[in-house]
């Protein structure tokens, strides 16, 4: 199987572009235990998605930038969890930054050797300024279209918000592939869409929860150019 009649690529944002793989959930799970906080996942599920709510309201979220933006949520979370600001909020956001950067780093580099050959977007659930974060690392420069949910009031899974991307670039679901790493807000939903998918599965090894619907799965972004040569066949395009 080849990626024929392909012109558009669209991406999520967290846990794609900025962390191979990695909800950021996921990252904080591991940040807590590395700084010596003795706090429980459900606790930290809690506060992270307490955050999530609260970064919402937040009067200036369209300008943050990577670094404000999880200081305030690493601040929010430890509020919830009645701990002290310091030394963790420093800890946990500089932890969570060092990594996205890194990994935003590498997909501008990917980005960038696609760009000549597609039509580039992203396609986000976020707070409002993921164009600002784009913008910050460089992407912004490579995308046609940069979709936020809060900016726009749709959210993934709902098929709209991929319709809305597509008709902002003049292009068709059928020639449209969308790169993400959950199953469901990412894969299911594309694919529910119109879209072919890629599953960004990362470097964990995670069971496929329906083998029919991504059209390709990687663990790196890296893979992608490569795979995507008019001439290459799909890797990983059957689940383990």
């Amino acid at each position: 199987m080849t990626f024929a009649g392909l012109d558009t690529l669209l991406f999520d944002f967290g846990g794609t572009l900025d962390g191979a793989g990695l909800h950021w959930l996921t990252r904080f799970h591991q940040l807590y235990p590395r700084l010596g906080l003795d706090v429980t996942p459900e606790r930290i599920t809690a506060a992270f998605y307490w955050a999530d709510e609260q970064l919402l309201a937040h009067p200036a979220i369209t300008t943050l930038r990577l670094e404000p933006l999880m200081f305030e949520h690493a601040a929010l979370q430890l509020r919830y969890l009645g701990l002290p600001l310091h030394p963790y909020q420093r800890g946990l956001a500089l932890g969570f930054c060092q990594a996205a950067q890194q990994a935003l780093q590498a997909s501008v580099a990917v980005l960038t050797t696609l760009r000549p050959r597609y039509t580039l977007g992203i396609i986000s659930n976020f707070y409002g300024n993921v164009a600002t974060l784009c913008a910050e690392c460089g992407l912004a420069a490579l995308c046609d279209v940069i979709i936020d949910s809060a900016q726009v009031g749709v959210s993934k899974p709902a098929p709209r918000i991929f319709h809305l991307a597509l008709a902002q670039v003049g292009r068709a679901p059928e020639t449209a592939v969308y790169v993400g790493d959950s199953f469901e807000r990412d894969v299911l939903a594309a694919k529910t869409a119109g879209l072919r998918t890629i599953w960004l599965r990362g470097p964990t090894p995670r069971p496929c929860p329906d083998p029919s619907l991504p059209d390709a799965i990687i663990t790196t972004l890296e893979e992608l150019p490569a795979m995507l040569e008019p001439t290459a066949p799909v890797e990983g395009a059957c689940c383990l």
